[in-house]
C-alpha cells in the first residue's frame, strides 16, 4: 500500500566507466517509471446522475461501481555537468531517508557495529571528496584545515548532524532501561516516515522562547550550551513522537512573571498544536519545570553532549558531537592521502 506522504528512492548504477553521455544525439537521459494500481468508486451512469426516474415518478437512487485503475508515473532525471552541481542539488532530508534504509539493511545483515562503521565511513568519504573537489584541499593539509561542516555547500550542511543523530539512535544503540522492542519500533516507524518527518525523529528540533508569546530562536543545536548561551527561559523540543516544553529554573521563579503552563492561544501553544497535527501519529506532549520536575527526559534529548553509557560501550559518537567531527577530520586527512 502507498499513502500520499510515502517516498520512493531509486539507485542508478553506471554500466560502464564512461558514465552517461551528456551529448547523446537522441537526448536520452536517465528515466524511471512507477505504476500504481488502485480502486476507485465512481458513478455507474445510472440513476439520479443521468436524470432517470423510478416507476412512481421519483428519481432513481444513484448507483456506484468499483473500478480498478492504473496510474503510470514517468520521471526524467536531469544530468549534472559538475561535482558542484551534484552537491548543490542535494536534498539532505532525502539523503537521510536513503541512509536509514541502507543502515537498517546493513545492521540486520551484519550487526549494529557494522552499520555504525559503514555510516561513519560514508560521511568521511563524502567529506573527503567535498574537500578535494570543491575546496581543492591538498593531501598535505593539517586535519583541522578540513571543512567538515560543508560551509561552501549549503545543501549538505544538515548531513553531519543527521549522521550523528543516526549513530546515537535506537537503530544502533541499546540503552539501559530501553524497552526490548525499542529498536524494532524505531526501525518500523522510521522506514515509513517521509523525509521531513524522519529528520525530526533522527535530530529533534529545539526552539526557544523569551515568553509564551515571543520566540527567541527558531532552532538550536542539541547541546546544553544552547540553554545557557541563548538566555531564553523556555524551550520547545519536537522529536516527532513527542513534544517537550521545558521551563528553565529561572523561568519557574515567581519573579520571572512567566505563566506555567503556557496559556491557550499563546504563540508557544500554537506551535505545539501545529506540531501535533497532520502527522501519522500524534506526538505526546510533556511540560517540565527545571528544578521542580524530573527534567532527565528533556536533557537526554540533548544528544550533542557526551554519553557515558555509549563511551563505555565503545560507540565513537558517545564522546559528543565535537569529538565526532574531530574524528571525521582525522579520517578525511587519511583519505586525501590515498
Amino acid at each position: 500500500a502507498a499513502d500520499p506522504p510515502d517516498s520512493f528512492a531509486f539507485e542508478l548504477e553506471y554500466t560502464s566507466a564512461a558514465g552517461i553521455l551528456t551529448d547523446a544525439s537522441d537526448g536520452t537521459v536517465p528515466s524511471m517509471q512507477m505504476a500504481f494500481k488502485y480502486s476507485v468508486v465512481v458513478p455507474s451512469g445510472e440513476g439520479a446522475a443521468n436524470g432517470s426516474s423510478a416507476g412512481d415518478g421519483s428519481r432513481a437512487p444513484q448507483r456506484w461501481v468499483l473500478k480498478r485503475r492504473m496510474r503510470v508515473l514517468t520521471v526524467m532525471v536531469p544530468l549534472a555537468t559538475s561535482v558542484r552541481e551534484v552537491l548543490d542539488s542535494c536534498d539532505a532530508d532525502a539523503v537521510l531517508a536513503v541512509l536509514v534504509h541502507k543502515l537498517v539493511g546493513a545492521a540486520a545483515a551484519d550487526g549494529a557495529a557494522e552499520g555504525h562503521a559503514l555510516l561513519h565511513d560514508w560521511l568521511s568519504i563524502l567529506t573527503a571528496q567535498y574537500n578535494r573537489c570543491i575546496l581543492g584541499l591538498s593531501p598535505e593539509a593539517a586535519p583541522h584545515q578540513a571543512d567538515v561542516a560543508f560551509e561552501a555547500v549549503e545543501a549538505l550542511q544538515g548531513l553531519p548532524r543527521a549522521v550523528y543523530g543516526l549513530l546515537r539512535s535506537p537503530l544502533l544503540v541499546r540503552r539501559a532501561g530501553q524497552h526490548a522492542d525499542g529498536s524494532t519500533a524505531a526501525r518500523l516507524l522510521w522506514c515509513k516516515l517521509p523525509p521531513a518527518d524522519l529528520r525530526l525523529a533522527v535530530y529533534p528540533l529545539l526552539s526557544s522562547y523569551t515568553s509564551p508569546d515571543a520566540q527567541a530562536y527558531p532552532s538550536h543545536s542539541l547541546a546544553e550550551a544552547a540553554l545557557s548561551t541563548s538566555g531564553a527561559p523556555i524551550f520547545m523540543l519536537d522529536s516527532f513522537t513527542s513534544v517537550l516544553v521545558y521551563y528553565t529554573a529561572a523561568a519557574v521563579s515567581p519573579d520571572s512573571g512567566l505563566p506555567f503552563p503556557p496559556p491557550q492561544g499563546s504563540l508557544l501553544r500554537t506551535a505545539v498544536a501545529a506540531s501535533r497535527t497532520g502527522r501519522r501519529m500524534t506526538p505526546t506532549l510533556t511540560m517540565l519545570r527545571g528544578g521542580v520536575d524530573n527534567d532527565r527526559l528533556f536533557l537526554d534529548c540533548l544528544i550533542e553532549e557526551p554519553d557515558r553509557i555509549l563511551i563505555e560501550a565503545g560507540a565513537q559518537a558517545g564522546h559528543g558531537f565535537v569529538k565526532f567531527l574531530q574524528s571525521i577530520q582525522q579520517e578525511v586527512q587519511g583519505l586525501l592521502k590515498e
